[in-house]
């Protein structure tokens, strides 16, 4: 039997962000204890003639929905009202974004896979929270996250170029 749609959606939200972050050319890992991040991305370059990571990351919450709500030009997304806190922290010592993948309403429609292309049907949108006034709602916070803010190589190169000059992402 497959397993739930909500793992299927998670999986696939994941390969999206690791698709990107493969394309770009970044190193990046997967935290071994889940405590609100789902992937670090790291810089890395060449020294010496060898690879090698800098120190420098940038941390990303992953999160998706088959039903997006847009509204002028924004994506609407009602995010957990911790994992908005945790993101929004202003003494959180590392650049962190959240990722929101818009998927397909079926599930049928989140994958093509033929022997000339694999597609993962339509994209996600990036938005950093950090310094946002933490939420004391009881369940969601509703953040906008600008269509323009299409989660991309390019948007992933620039924001990596930032966390290596030591700038915080806005």
């Amino acid at each position: 039997m497959p397993r739930p749609q909500s793992h299927r959606q998670e999986d696939l939200s994941r390969a999206y962000v690791q698709a990107v972050i493969a394309q770009s050319g970044w190193s990046y890992g997967v935290p071994e204890s889940d405590y609100g991040i789902d992937i670090e991305v790291k810089y890395v370059r060449e020294i010496g003639g060898k690879y090698k990571s800098t120190g420098h990351a940038l941390e990303i919450q992953i999160k998706s929905t088959t039903q997006p709500y847009i509204r002028d030009n924004e994506l609407i997304f009602d995010l957990d009202v911790a994992a908005f806190n945790e993101l929004a922290n202003p003494t959180r010592g590392a650049n962190a974004i959240l990722v929101v993948y818009c998927m397909p309403s079926a599930d049928s429609d989140w994958l093509a896979v033929s022997r000339e292309q694999i597609v993962l049907r339509n994209c996600g949108y990036w938005v950093c929270l950090r310094g946002l006034e933490a939420s004391g709602n009881q369940a969601t916070k509703r953040v906008s996250i600008p269509l323009s803010q299409v989660f991309d190589a390019d948007a992933l190169g620039e924001m990596m170029e930032k966390v290596y000059g030591g700038e915080w992402i806005r």
